[in-house]
């Protein structure tokens, strides 16, 4: 299930032109929350992309949030059972270094 909001998520990024790391969850258990993304080119510093799976519990949301407030990164946080993506944070403007 999760997958299928991974893809989607990829999908949209790659759609918007967005700058990303794709986060590959090898060894933690999908009851811990885990970076999907982290957007390269947003606001002043990378954004952390997180998404809620459908029928997470309550624990799930808490280890999230304490997460998110435990790093350094903001956070986008798209919970998937709730509506469809939410829209990403604005874009740094990028120079042309050709200029």
């Amino acid at each position: 299930m999760m997958a299928r909001h991974d893809a989607s998520l990829v999908e949209a990024l790659t759609r918007d032109r967005r700058r990303f790391i794709k986060g590959l969850r090898y060894n933690p258990p999908p009851s811990r929350p885990f970076a999907s993304a982290v957007l390269s080119a947003a606001l002043s510093s990378p954004v952390a992309l997180y998404i809620v799976p459908p029928g997470a519990d309550p624990d799930y949301r808490y280890a999230l949030d304490t997460l998110v407030a435990e790093s350094a990164l903001p956070a986008w946080i798209w919970a998937a059972d709730q509506g469809p993506i939410p829209g990403f944070p604005r874009r740094e403007a990028i120079r042309d270094a050709r200029r």
